[in-house]
């Protein structure tokens, strides 16, 4: 009987050991893949609210910063923060910035700015999901094709 029991806390003992290295694991992973989100925070700048200038220098020095004038993106987004007849939120944003024909010349960095907040993914699913795709289509079908079906 105690030999049963002995065996029984052995086992949640390890059992408990092993959860938390998984936790762990699990945890770590999270951290590094997220690790790069801090870099993203200039998507704030839509935000009227937002304190533009520290902002700016996160975008510049972002994989994004090459597209933009910093000069000419500050001075756009304090006309935005002042402009109440455009939008919140970026599609709205940018409708409107077409819509009063300011995204060609007047407010063209601002105008640039959406557009790369609208296509950054929010995720990696779209991207998984291709190569997932191409796997399939590369080894699968690929290998059974004759010459004559090529």
């Amino acid at each position: 009987q105690d030999f049963k029991i002995s065996r029984f806390q052995d086992f949640k003992i390890n059992a408990r050991e092993e959860l938390s290295s998984v936790v762990w694991d699990i945890t770590e992973e999270l951290s590094q893949r997220f690790e790069s989100l801090g870099e993203m925070t200039f998507v704030n700048l839509l935000n009227r609210k937002a304190t533009v200038e520290p902002l700016v220098d996160v975008l510049m020095s972002s994989p994004y910063g090459h597209l933009f004038e910093k000069g000419r993106l500050i001075s756009d987004l304090k006309f935005f923060g002042a402009s109440p007849e455009l939008g919140e939120g970026p599609v709205t944003i940018l409708k409107d910035l077409i819509e009063h024909e300011m995204d060609k010349y007047e407010l063209r960095e601002l105008t640039k700015l959406v557009k790369v907040i609208l296509t950054i993914p929010l995720t990696s699913v779209s991207c998984e999901r291709s190569f997932s795709s191409l796997k399939f289509i590369k080894s699968r079908l690929r290998t059974r094709m004759l010459k004559s079906r090529l």
